[in-house]
């Protein structure tokens, strides 16, 4: 799991191991227009995410094997109730 900001520090699954990494061809940016906490419909609020280009400096994880897609599955399910 490729993570950079918040999930650095505030990871949202377990992991058993952890090493610097970089992703070439994105680039972090306030690219994703929220209308919700930051922002309303008629006015969004701005949000960082990866946008394509440049590159970005973060931390790759390594999930255990015995329980991977339920950790993506409940990140994927928190990120969508989130927006």
């Amino acid at each position: 799991m490729f993570a950079y900001g918040s999930l650095i520090w505030k990871p949202e699954f377990e992991a058993i191991d952890r090493q610097r990494a970089t992703a070439f061809g994105w680039h972090r940016s306030f690219c994703l227009h929220i209308n919700r906490w930051r922002g309303s419909h008629d006015q969004p609020g701005l949000m960082m995410a990866l946008e394509r280009g440049g590159r970005c400096d973060g931390v790759i994880y390594r999930l255990p094997d015995d329980n991977r897609a339920a950790q993506i599955e409940r990140m994927l399910r928190r990120e969508v109730s989130a927006f």
